[in-house]
């Protein structure tokens, strides 16, 4: 199987779209590997995400020092 094609399985079972048996049948994977590899993505790429997703929020909605100080109570 192609890569992309694995990772987005093991992405559709982290987002319980997948059963782990289903992610690893599709992924063509071992069940243990697609754990693995779930467990790699929710330590590095999520958080990742996280921080990106909120800098595009503030981005998107520029707000003064005062509310900032206010919102990071």
């Amino acid at each position: 199987m192609e890569a992309n094609a694995a990772i987005l399985s093991v992405l559709r079972y982290m987002t319980g779209d997948l059963s782990l048996t289903e992610a690893a049948s599709r992924a063509e994977l071992p069940r243990s590997v697609v754990a693995e590899l779930s467990s790699e993505f929710a330590g590095f790429l999520l958080p990742r995400a996280l921080r990106s997703i909120r800098h595009a929020k503030d981005q998107a909605n520029p707000s003064d020092g005062r509310e900032r100080a206010i919102t990071n109570r």
